[in-house]
């Protein structure tokens, strides 16, 4: 949405589709983590860590895309 706003084309359109799968999956991963750790299993912990990771990594790709994308 925000290269329409700004009349420009992405850089790295298809770095883009994989914050966004990033950012799925981190999702994904962190509700399965708090499942696992409600339920016992013993790499609860990694899995939730392992999924927050992924969202950091995702949101400082966003933030590559977009400052990229403002300047």
């Amino acid at each position: 949405m925000l290269p329409r706003f700004t009349g420009r084309p992405l850089r790295w359109p298809r770095l883009a589709v994989a914050q966004s799968w990033l950012a799925i999956s981190g999702v994904v991963l962190v509700a399965a983590g708090w499942i696992a750790i409600v339920s016992g299993l013993p790499l609860a912990q990694v899995v939730l860590v392992g999924g927050g990771a992924l969202q950091v990594v995702a949101a400082l790709l966003f933030t590559l895309l977009i400052g990229d994308l403002l300047q």
